[in-house]
């Protein structure tokens, strides 16, 4: 299935530049919850808008997106046996012109093997962005399963990619055992899809808030707690609010409601769109202390709406939070460390230079992570190399 709204205005077309397939498990929407199919979305609209031959392949369950983006997607019916190739696929990979290439943006997705292997035998480059699957402690989960099917099926994948993209450092470090021919570059944010910030009513209390999945080990939320009961136990008098649901929910109720900093600790289960971007406006401080992550959208969201950033190096926000000044990147993720950067935020607060970092966090995105810039670098040092 073919659909395509109306083209709006953009660049004209770039001659002579590949033709450019995104690959994705799932329809590509900025409404989606998956970060995944939110990134391509905006990834193959940046394209599309710089004139380059863009188009989206679903893999997905039915025909009827709920969303009809301006870039031209196909939508591909994944069958039962998920190692079959869904009826089209063949025929579209043999219709793809010489000068493609594809961009798959999914690993554990055995549909893939049997692309890959098509468009190799065509002479058809690939790349490849995991999206940090492959990130070591990503791999430690349930590796029982990962190992042995990365070992049967994605490594071919990996190993006769043109390149692989990874979002950070520490994931394009760890990357290279699959393929040496990584390229970092990372996530970006359109800031234009948001409404202007607003500081909060409440400017004499400081606010930290946590938005994403509620799964304490992958998050650090056990890290991120100990950090506040220690800065709270030293006199620090901000609050903490956490947005989000998860498989951990109980568990993070249950570590609250027994502490003593109970009375300051808000849990507001999961908010999308607009309210879950009020809510992150009537924070000053935007904390994400993850112990693995590929490249966080909720960090790009605070950003944009001028918010100051504290954040573990295993975020992969490190170097840029550090370049603009954005905020506080954790030397240690610890509960020691988080208390200390929560201090330093507070004692900005109250000396009024706190909002200098807020804006600093706003340029990173303007300047820096938006959708046109990373979408052209990715066109630059990765199809075009």
């Amino acid at each position: 299935m073919k659909t395509q709204t109306s083209k709006t205005e953009r660049l004209p077309k770039k001659l002579g530049e590949p033709n450019i397939v995104h690959l994705l498990l799932g329809l590509p929407s900025p409404q989606m919850m998956s970060g995944i199919n939110v990134v391509v979305h905006h990834l193959a609209q940046a394209m599309y808008h710089l004139g380059y031959s863009t188009s989206v392949w679903s893999l997905n369950d039915h025909t009827h997106p709920e969303y009809l983006p301006e870039y031209p997607l196909e939508i591909f019916i994944r069958k039962k046996n998920r190692f079959q190739a869904p009826d089209g696929l063949a025929k579209a990979i043999q219709e793809l012109s010489n000068s493609s290439i594809v961009h798959i943006h999914n690993l554990y997705t055995p549909e893939v093997r049997w692309i890959a292997r098509q468009l190799h035998k065509r002479n058809i480059p690939y790349v490849l962005t995991p999206h940090g699957c492959l990130s070591t402690r990503n791999l430690k989960k349930n590796f029982w399963l990962k190992y042995p099917y990365i070992t049967l099926f994605d490594n071919e994948i990996l190993r006769k990619a043109k390149s692989l993209q990874a979002l950070g450092e520490i994931e394009g470090a760890q990357m290279t055992k699959w393929n040496a021919q990584v390229k970092i570059i990372p996530n970006a944010f359109d800031p234009s899809e948001l409404k202007p910030a607003y500081l909060p009513e409440d400017t004499a209390q400081l606010r930290f808030c946590f938005v994403g999945r509620i799964t304490m080990f992958i998050k650090g939320l056990d890290l991120l707690f100990a950090g506040f009961e220690k800065y709270r136990s030293e006199g620090g008098t901000g609050k903490l609010r956490l947005i989000g649901g998860g498989h951990d929910d109980a568990r993070l109720k249950k570590m609250v409601e027994d502490s003593e900093v109970a009375p300051f600790v808000e849990i507001l289960g999961p908010k999308y769109g607009d309210e879950k971007m009020d809510l992150i406006s009537e924070s000053q401080v935007f904390v994400l202390t993850s112990r693995t992550e590929g490249l966080p959208m909720s960090v790009l969201e605070a950003a944009a709406i001028e918010k100051s950033l504290l954040v573990s190096k295993e975020t992969n926000m490190g170097p840029h939070v550090d370049e603009f000044k954005a905020g506080i990147v954790l030397p240690e993720n610890t509960g020691d460390c988080i208390a200390e950067a929560m201090h330093q935020f507070e004692q900005a607060f109250h000396q009024g230079t706190l909002q200098e970092t807020a804006v600093n966090a706003k340029k990173m995105i303007t300047q820096s992570l938006n959708w046109p810039n990373v979408a052209q670098r990715i066109a630059d040092e990765i199809y075009l190399a």
